[in-house]
């Protein structure tokens, strides 16, 4: 028995030290074999370490979680990270795997991370509910219907931060859809109407200014424009409502950024295009908004359904909006513009009654 408590003690391989002094371990020795780095993600090997691992290397792993949660505090994720692997291959413990769960998140990783958050839950984490929140938040970012099935496991088991799950960030990928909503109704007690306009507002991804809508720019489809404006959202987006009453559905809206103004109003700016096309929207639009939802005002930001006539926009830091009507060049047998010409140009302000007032 002394033998096996002093080779969990050994660390096999040491990479030299980086700065801080903080060391990056590749594995340790166990009772019967080498916990590796590159096996901290596996289950059944995870579960054999924490049944080898000793009572001074748990220990040790604590020490090097406080560590690791100092150096996150200090935004130092590389190091903390690694400090975190060092904590997991001492001893797997569930608290440093859901702190390298949002560590690999700040870091984009996020299949890792929801592995991470994984075994977290599956090796007794304190709150299960919120490790599984957070795994919900990662897979959002890369697999959102299995993100969704995820958060419903975590509310099942008592997850009802209404706050987080209304407003928060990290749920920016599945917020605004029916399923979500039903969700929401259901966290809500059933009082969905009373958080609708939070809900609408905060699906669209938080903007930063300046902010530009750029004639290059116009029909690229990027990941965080994709997501569709539900129907249940009618109410705030007048085009939908209008759709609401034709025989057939042959435009759609999405969300592309939220901002809210020093005068308390909410803007939003959506894009619409036809069904199921291929290109990003050929228009854009931002609305005003009061806290409780009501819209008071919308105006064109930007469009190209003319290829050779573009409108784009800009909303600067102070919430003056320039409109810009131009004259293109594309290039040769393509959409791609070239060169441009400004042969119009407008500024709005946002007045106290949230109305656009051009200058």
């Amino acid at each position: 028995m002394k033998k096996y408590l002093w080779f969990g003690l050994l660390l096999v391989v040491l990479v030299a030290c980086r700065d801080g002094g903080s060391e990056e371990i590749t594995a340790v020795t166990k009772e019967d074999f080498d916990f590796k780095v590159e096996q901290i993600y596996d289950k059944a090997i995870v579960q054999k370490a924490a049944e080898q691992s000793t009572a001074q290397e748990l220990t040790a792993s604590k020490n090097d979680l406080a560590k690791a949660k100092e150096l996150a505090a200090a935004e130092n994720l590389d190091e903390c990270s690694e400090k975190l692997k060092n904590a997991i291959l001492k001893y797997p413990t569930p608290e440093a795997y859901f702190e390298l769960g949002k560590v690999n998140m700040k870091q984009g990783n996020f299949e890792k991370a929801a592995e991470a958050l994984t075994l977290a839950a599956d090796l007794g984490f304190e709150d299960k509910a919120e490790a599984l929140y957070m795994k919900s938040a990662a897979l959002s970012k890369v697999d959102t219907k299995a993100a969704m099935e995820v958060l419903k496991e975590a509310i099942s088991l008592g997850f009802k931060d209404k706050q987080r799950i209304i407003y928060g960030e990290e749920l920016i990928a599945l917020r605004g859809t029916e399923e979500f909503l039903d969700i929401a109704n259901d966290v809500n007690g059933g009082e969905l109407a009373s958080i609708l306009f939070d809900l609408y507002i905060n699906s669209f991804p938080k903007g930063t200014l300046p902010f530009q809508l750029k004639a290059n720019e116009l029909n690229e489809v990027s990941d965080e424009i994709k997501k569709t404006i539900t129907y249940a959202f009618a109410v705030y987006v007048p085009e939908i409502k209008d759709l609401m009453y034709s025989d057939e559905i042959e435009e759609e809206y999405r969300y592309v950024a939220r901002f809210e103004t020093d005068n308390g109003f909410h803007l939003a700016v959506y894009g619409g295009n036809p069904v199921d096309a291929e290109m990003g929207p050929l228009y854009y639009f931002v609305a005003a908004y009061t806290k409780d939802g009501e819209l008071t005002d919308k105006i064109l930001l930007a469009s190209r359904e003319d290829l050779e006539e573009v409108y784009f926009g800009e909303i600067a830091e102070n919430y003056e909006i320039t409109v810009s009507q131009n004259k293109v060049v594309l290039e040769k047998n393509g959409t791609k513009i070239i060169e441009s010409k400004v042969v119009t140009q407008s500024t709005y302000t946002i007045n106290e009654e949230g109305k656009f007032i051009e200058n």
